[in-house]
């Protein structure tokens, strides 16, 4: 089954109208992706210009083969390199395309990736292994001595366009298997939005043409009577596929071109005749616009919540290849099926959902490039279950400042947009791993978000971890110190015992516990038990009751006979009324509290929201809270929220407002 612009027959049309930039990364790539486009734009007479970005001399088994030799000087590379070329013009030649409409940018051979992610700034060159030079040595280059750096790739791509002004710009697909190739991808696509941030209004459509992936094209060898139809891994794609199907004698030129890659032909000759087809393919690519996600209506996403959440939140979703190798058949905790991005005024929310269960030694490595400037590049790695690290320079260290959780198939992730200053334009990428496996790579994905300055102020809310229990329980004591201080009889509140319940209540049902966090930091928690029984049935059976009563005993948690009296006898009471109770409801808000200095500005009605959107994902109907008839902006929330007082009962600190709210037939 193909995909369906392919089986419907969708066709490229070629015009004496139209222009082409082609990018090409190697020696060979522009005859072997769009030899027929080449073909039918000179007979178009149409306006075309070839870009050879590199000049493959990184080859080393050709070049090898060639001199008799597995390692080379740098200069039989250089030789090779400028050889290369020589190939490319006889076989541009058979397509009738002018010496005049081929340049070579003079780039390194196997080293455009380290550029793209790396050596972006002339102050950090790359160096090649195989030329050993850090500029280009090359005197055809389009720029003499070009440096070795992402910018100065962009610099020469962006004159290209301004001076062909081409209707479309031809570069490699974002899924081919090569580097260079996805490199070339990123840059172009980088120079082009970067243009127009400047002003450049001249509108282009972009093709991708495949070249390597897997075992495709197939099957190998040559084949002129079969039609070339994307790889099988990539039909769920949805991507717009076109055919161009050009004139007879194209695909007789198309097949002599190719022999005139000699150094190539010696040891690859089936692949390279795999694209003499009826057609060529090309991918009508566009980059994908996140809107409608920020203003007081944008509802926020819960990291490590509902899945169904990132649907109803219109988060875009990528489909990726899967089982395409047999590391990905075997690892499928670490084959990335979909990718979704959503975004608001303060974070990027990305969610990687895998084809299998993420395993404990999984890695993940995601990079986000801004198309800003200055350019900003962020790199974090993720262990599974809970260590993220952020690159800077060389060096990984740890931070608290990205939100994640993994959750079976599921990585989510809020990183802030401040680190990539808060541009418009990003570049989306992840990579997977078990230790120094490498098991999936995705495509580099194009998005433009919302304009943000990167509000680090914005909160993130997220399931909690287990490690951020004593921020919650820090929260918890800043928020109710007053009332925790006459339960204390004026005492300070003791760090330990409140952490101590949090990792009981944790440990009684993980998922009730939801934090909101910014800068890093816990600002506000809310817990919310699906089953109240099952809270006691854990302070009992596990033991957590006899042993704070031992910590009390050694003096563990500093508090009077009297403060326990006053607690144990409001549990009493509690329970009583938990017993006795006509409202039979098992779904509770036990407590939520907000930091000081961040209240009134929405983050316990988010709290709220959120756990009410996770019971009716457990299929609740009611919930039920109490609350104190003195506490006037619990009550207004709690009202807001859509909750309605039932009864009042007691304790030995006075009366409590039992408020419920019915979840059936409703829809927030």
């Amino acid at each position: 089954m193909m995909p369906k612009a392919v089986e419907a027959g969708a066709r490229l049309q070629v015009s004496h109208r139209d222009s082409f930039l082609i990018l090409a990364p190697h020696c060979d790539d522009e005859t072997i992706g769009t030899g027929f486009l080449i073909s039918e734009a000179v007979r178009c007479g149409c306006r075309f210009r070839v870009a050879v970005v590199t000049n493959g001399d990184a080859y080393v088994y050709a070049a090898g083969t060639r001199y008799k030799r597995l390692r080379l000087p740098p200069e039989k590379h250089i030789e090779f390199a400028y050889l290369r070329q020589k190939e490319s013009l006889a076989a541009l030649q058979q397509l009738k395309c002018s010496r005049e409409d081929v340049v070579f940018l003079g780039y390194p051979d196997r080293g455009l990736m380290a550029m793209w992610r790396e050596a972006w700034e002339p102050d950090h060159l790359y160096r090649s292994p195989f030329t050993r030079a850090d500029h280009s040595p090359y005197h055809n280059s389009y720029t003499s001595r070009a440096p070795y750096c992402g910018r100065s790739v962009v610099d020469d791509i962006q004159k290209l366009i301004v001076s062909l002004k081409p209707s479309y710009l031809v570069v490699p697909h974002p899924r081919d298997a090569h580097g260079d190739h996805v490199a070339t991808f990123c840059f172009a696509i980088y120079a082009w939005q970067e243009l127009r941030r400047q002003g450049y209004r001249h509108e282009m459509k972009i093709l991708a043409y495949l070249v390597h992936r897997g075992t495709w094209p197939y099957p190998r060898g040559l084949h002129p009577g079969r039609t070339l139809a994307p790889p099988l891994s990539f039909y769920r794609l949805n991507e717009n596929w076109l055919s161009l199907y050009p004139q007879n004698n194209a695909i007789t030129a198309k097949y002599r071109a190719l022999q005139q890659y000699k150094s190539q032909m010696s040891l690859q000759s089936r692949f390279l005749l795999s694209f003499v087809r009826k057609n060529e393919l090309f991918c009508l690519y566009t980059p994908q616009r996140i809107s409608g996600l920020v203003g007081p209506e944008h509802k926020s996403i819960l990291i490590g919540g509902n899945t169904a959440d990132w649907s109803e939140k219109q988060a875009l979703s990528f489909p990726e290849p899967v089982k395409d190798t047999i590391t990905r058949n075997v690892e499928q905790g670490a084959d990335v099926r979909t990718i979704s991005v959503h975004a608001d005024m303060g974070y990027i929310y990305l969610q990687l959902e895998t084809n299998g269960r993420i395993a404990g030694d999984f890695v993940f490595t995601i990079q986000l490039v801004s198309c800003s400037k200055p350019r900003r590049s962020l790199q974090l790695r993720f262990i599974v279950p809970d260590k993220v690290y952020m690159k800077s320079g060389h060096l990984w260290y740890a931070t608290k400042e990205i939100v994640f959780k993994v959750r079976g198939k599921y990585l989510e992730m809020a990183v802030p947009r401040r680190h990539l200053a808060g541009a418009g334009c990003v570049f989306i990428y992840a990579e997977t791993g078990r230790g120094r496996l490498m098991v999936d790579r995705t495509a580099w994905y194009v998005l433009f978000l919302p304009s943000s300055a990167g509000d680090s102020t914005v909160p993130v809310y997220a399931t909690a971890h287990r490690k951020e229990i004593p921020e919650v329980a820090t929260v918890f004591c800043r928020a109710f110190l007053p009332e925790i201080r006459r339960v204390l009889d004026g005492r300070e509140p003791s760090l330990p015992m409140l952490t101590s319940l949090f990792e009981f209540l944790y440990t009684a049902e993980p998922g009730a516990l939801l934090v909101a966090k910014a800068d890093g930091q816990v600002i506000g928690y809310i817990y919310a038990p699906a089953s109240l029984r099952h809270l006691w049935k854990t302070a009992f059976l596990r033991g957590y009751i006899l042993r704070w009563v031992g910590y009390w005993l050694i003096g563990r948690y500093r508090f009077s006979f009297h403060a326990l009296r006053t607690i144990l006898m409001d549990k009493l009471y509690f329970v009583h009324h938990a017993l006795k109770d006509d409202i039979e409801i098992d779904q509770r808000i036990l407590s939520l509290g907000v930091l000081p200095e961040r209240r009134g500005q929405g983050v316990a009605q988010e709290l709220v929201r959120h756990a009410l959107e996770r019971f009716r994902t457990l299929g609740a109907e009611q919930v039920r809270l109490e609350v104190r008839p003195d506490n006037k902006p619990a009550l207004h929330l709690y009202r807001k929220a859509g909750f309605t007082v039932k009864k009042v009962i007691g304790d030995t600190r006075g009366e409590w407002l039992v408020m419920v709210k019915n979840l059936r037939h409703e829809g927030d």
